[in-house]
């Protein structure tokens, strides 16, 4: 029998009375512990994080406000926090609501259909009454699916009609813009209808030389790209915006700061009388197949005929996740709109997202939730980041987001390299001027799935911003360092729960 050194037997004896590393809840001391490994990307050694996760995030969000909460996805148990309490701008993280909320009302199935009908017999390819082209709220139709549907009418025999050329918006209300509080050029914020067209926006292009300025304004998707008759655009020296917008009878008109334009350029441009351009465009196309069509008529009451052409979304859970991935403003109003008209008839976007607001109480629990509207482009909508956090836990512990976010990457310390390969996060962003926010589901390399929510703004700076800049001074400092704020957080989850 090998006897140990007395020295030796003294450490052993400390090592065996040592007490074991305690798990962290929410707020408390933290002290899991990191082996020193160099990471794959060749960062520096891991460390463990500060003991508490309020005083890190503090540290980390001198900023403005920011607010922060992770929950265990299987057992909803609350892991950290900081401000959870507080309500803040969600901002585009609204667009996960929205997309539970439509895909409980509408099924995950759904289709928005565009139809073109008759109301009359066809002779020697003359309708004998009118044609009806009904906007069933397709967010995502554009210039080349107009064209489709004209090929189908051409294929019914159909070169011109005797009556009217009736645009039946009845499906959905017709809005001029999401928000106010928005720059008037911004092409994220136009109007909506039940008749969309190219997500509402029409590309400006200008070519300026010696004689002037030429400006050309079309409905442009990826083969047509019809010239707009409803929009108008001329330069104007010492405007003092860059841009400005106004209404006349027959078209929308704009005016551009001469000092923008230099040799030429191209930007998309926001459509406010959307079912007009929708209309315009469509007879334009129209007329290059030789089918001729009369200055439309926009109904709001269903007219209803003999079908002559189709077109079919694919299905919503589809549609949503695309808009999760580009986070298409028009996109979730609409099927924010939508939603609301299965089971009311909200005239207005604050009506249509109370009746989200009312689903999201009573299915998900949660009380401290403002929304009005769907895209979380208003800056009043507003959300704790426990209630988004624990809204995401049970629709992640359901299955009702998988697939549907997208990849988020948190890199290293060194800002080299995944924080911990082999774990993954998928995660809504949203951004204001001056409002970040994120929200998602994280995956451990364990297979651990955790839900968290992050938000940061300062309302303050907001409040002073000039609105008719894109980004006003301040805001792309804001939002670099609300970056950096995210990527910390998010790191020190992953290192400490998600390995």
């Amino acid at each position: 029998m090998m006897i140990l050194p007395r020295c030796l037997v003294f450490v052993f004896a400390l090592l065996l009375a040592s007490s074991p590393p305690t798990i962290a809840t929410a707020d408390a001391p933290l002290s899991v512990e990191f082996p020193k490994l160099r990471s794959e990307a060749g960062a520096s050694p891991i460390k463990r994080p500060p003991a508490s996760f309020p005083t890190f995030a503090r540290e980390r969000s001198k900023f403005g406000a920011a607010s922060a909460v992770l929950i265990d996805v299987a057992s909803g148990e609350i892991i950290e926090s900081f401000n959870p309490a507080k309500s803040m701008p969600p901002a585009s993280v609204a667009k996960v609501i929205t997309t539970l909320y439509a895909i409980d009302r509408l099924g995950a199935e759904y289709q928005f259909v565009t139809n073109v009908e008759i109301n009359g017999p066809v002779e020697g390819g003359i309708v004998q009454g009118d044609l009806i082209l009904r906007g069933g709220g397709d967010p995502a139709l554009d210039s080349d699916e107009m064209a489709l549907l004209l090929d189908e009418v051409v294929a019914f025999g159909i070169k011109g009609i005797t009556g009217a050329f009736i645009i039946d918006t009845s499906a959905l209300p017709e809005l001029r813009e999401i928000h106010n509080d928005q720059p008037p050029q911004a092409a994220y914020n136009p109007g909506i209808s039940a008749l969309n067209t190219n997500f509402n926006r029409v590309h400006l292009e200008w070519v300026s030389d010696d004689d002037g300025t030429v400006f050309t304004l079309k409905g442009r998707a990826e083969r047509y790209m019809p010239v707009s008759n409803r929009v108008s655009i001329e330069k104007v020296a010492g405007l003092s915006r860059p841009f400005e917008h106004s209404r006349s009878e027959f078209t929308e008109d704009w005016s551009i700061n001469a000092t923008m334009l230099g040799q030429g350029g191209a930007r998309w441009l926001p459509v406010r009388d959307v079912a007009q351009y929708s209309a315009d465009l469509f007879r334009t196309i129209a007329r290059s197949k030789s089918v001729l069509l009369p200055a439309p008529r926009i109904v709001r009451t269903p007219v209803r005929g003999e079908e002559v052409a189709r077109f079919e979304r694919r299905e919503l859970k589809l549609v949503c996740r695309g808009m999760l991935h580009f986070s298409t403003n028009v996109t979730a109003e609409v099927i924010g709109l939508s939603a609301g008209h299965r089971t009311a008839s909200p005239s207005s976007l604050e009506a249509s997202a109370a009746l989200a607001v009312d689903w999201v109480r009573e299915t998900y629990g949660v009380g401290r939730l403002t929304l009005f509207d769907h895209s979380g482009l208003n800056p009043n909508n507003a959300i704790t980041a426990g209630s988004m956090a624990r809204i995401v836990q049970k629709a992640a512990k359901d299955g009702k987001l998988d697939g549907l976010l997208r990849r988020y990457f948190v890199s290293g310390s060194s800002g080299r390299g995944e924080a911990v390969p082999g774990a993954s996060v998928r995660a809504k962003t949203g951004s204001l001027n001056f409002v970040r926010g994120l929200s998602g589901v994280i995956t451990g390399r364990n297979d651990r799935r955790l839900a968290f929510a992050i938000f940061s703004n300062d309302l303050e700076a907001r409040s002073k911003a000039d609105h008719s800049l894109e980004t006003p001074p301040g805001a792309k400092r804001f939002a670099n360092r609300a970056r950096v704020f995210e990527q910390a957080v998010l790191r020190r989850w992953l290192l400490a729960y998600g390995r």
